[in-house]
Order: C-alpha cells, then structure tokens, then sequence
C-alpha cells in the first residue's frame, strides 16, 4: 500500500539578479574584512540595489510504501515523513538571501536549485520515501523536481 503526503509552504526570500552581484558581493565583503568600511557599506547598497525577492510557494509531495511510526503519550503515530523535519528545512529558507546561504554555495539561487537542492536534503533525511518537490516564484515561473 503506497500512501501519499502533500504540504505547502510560502516563504519570503531574497538572491541576487546576475553573477555580477555575485562579485559584488565579494569584493564589499572582502572590503569590510580588512577594515575598509566605506567600500564595504557602498559595495553592499549596490548589491541591496541588484538583489529582488519573492513570496516562494513551495510544495512538497512524498510517498511511501510504510508509514513512520513513533510512541507518544497517545499511543502510536504514523506518518509518511516528520512533518516538523519538513517544516524546519524549508523554514531555513524563510526571510533570507539564498543566494549567500550555506547550501547555494556554489550555485546560483534559481527556483530549479531551489526544487532540487530541497529535494536532495529531502530524500537524505528520508530515504525510503519518494518526493516530488515544486517551488513557484510567482505566477507564471515554477520548477520542480521529481
């Protein structure tokens, strides 16, 4: 028996336009490290300036053949995932900028990252479940994954 589990997330985040913004980034960072202060505040409104935000709609669908099942005060729950887990891992993203966060090292912070990078992190701390994982930046642009 395959059982299916489907939840919704909205988060407000932020990345930057272009690979531009990127280097400017780098460099004001780089600035305000070694004590340039001024550059460092100047390089950092430019990139203020070449960054946009979204209110992300992320949906997430898993399945599985066999439920989860946990001791509680009630007796036994089961479930397909944590929903907790899934909770805190979008949440990581809720009201920042993707595009300087731990796991967009490397990447630029697109919607299709964003679909497969949550799917990756999904199917680690859940292995024996299938997901299908899509994010809408807004009415007209969605990726998703799996």
């Amino acid at each position: 028996m395959t059982v299916e589990y489907n939840r919704a997330f909205t988060i407000q985040s932020c990345h930057f336009n272009d690979e531009r913004t990127y280097d400017a980034h780098d460099k004001a960072m780089a600035a305000a490290v070694t004590g340039d202060y001024f550059n460092g505040f100047t390089g950092l409104c430019d990139v203020l300036r070449d960054s946009h935000g979204h209110n992300f709609e992320i949906s997430i669908s898993a399945r599985a053949n066999e439920l989860l099942t946990s001791e509680c005060e009630r007796g036994g729950q089961s479930w397909v995932v944590d929903d907790e887990v899934l909770r805190d891992m979008v949440a990581m993203w809720d009201n920042t900028n993707l595009s300087v966060h731990k796991d967009f090292e490397g990447v630029r912070a697109t919607t299709e990252n964003m679909a497969r990078i949550l799917r990756r992190k999904l199917r680690e701390a859940f292995p024996d479940v299938q997901f299908a994982v899509r994010v809408r930046e807004n009415f007209d642009v969605e990726a998703s994954e799996g």
